[in-house]
């Protein structure tokens, strides 16, 4: 819970893996991951063995994870991939 409570201050590896974990929620609740199952992976990759704050002091420059955060935040808000679930 500290890495998702942790605000990003600049950091593109925080904003990543906040994003990351959210999709990763979703679909361990059943969402189809189809459409960002490659983004999620090349995320995993570029996160590779980077200790995220604040447990760690894993940096990415924000324009390294711009793309993976814009493609991770459109699925995790449901314009793309399943959608919006029902509440």
């Amino acid at each position: 819970m500290a890495i998702l409570d942790d605000p990003a201050r600049g950091n593109g590896l925080v904003i990543l893996v906040h994003q990351l974990i959210a999709a990763k929620l979703n679909v361990a609740n059943g969402a189809d991951p189809s459409a960002i199952q490659q983004t999620m992976t090349d995320a995993d990759n570029m996160i590779g063995a980077l200790v995220v704050p604040p447990i760690g002091n894993g940096y990415l420059a924000p324009g390294q994870t711009g793309d993976l955060v814009e493609t991770l935040t459109q699925y995790n808000e449901g314009t793309i991939g399943p959608g919006h679930c029902n509440d």
